[in-house]
């Protein structure tokens, strides 16, 4: 939850030329990270079977559905202000939307061993996050 709000205050500092050299978007990006590479950890110290997959899809979807949302609302008060970098941007609003989405399928799915949280959470929002560069070029005019 703190990842999402941070971002979302990264995204908005960016969208302020005066306030852009705070360097502020390194924190979510840096949080994130840390967060793949502590469920690496615990996937290499498990002894989980890595050949089962669990019910992945519904993870994927509940994701998704709940991320839509805070990154829809996100991306209309973004588009008009005056962003240097969209792509960062574009990024960090998705990482904000994918982590409120991520808290929800948390609180819902009951499989929380490390492969499936990598293959069904987790690399699923790293697409999404790479969706948002796409994104941010589509709805948020340069200057």
């Amino acid at each position: 939850m703190a990842l999402g709000f941070v971002s979302i205050v990264a995204a908005f500092n960016l969208s302020v030329p005066a306030l852009e050299g705070q360097r502020l978007y390194k924190v979510p990006i840096i949080a994130f990270t840390l967060i793949l590479l502590s469920t690496f950890y615990s996937l290499l110290e498990s002894s989980d079977p890595f050949l089962y997959l669990g019910h992945g899809f519904s993870c994927v979807a509940e994701v998704i559905s709940i991320s839509v949302l805070p990154a829809s609302i996100l991306f209309y008060l973004i588009r008009r202000a005056a962003v240097l970098n969209r792509d960062i941007v574009g990024v960090l609003v998705l990482v904000s939307g994918v982590s409120f989405g991520l808290l929800g399928v948390q609180l819902t799915c009951a499989d929380s061993t490390p492969l499936h949280l990598i293959l069904w959470h987790i690399f699923p929002s790293l697409i999404v996050m790479v969706f948002g560069i796409w994104l941010a070029r589509k709805i948020i005019k340069k200057i």
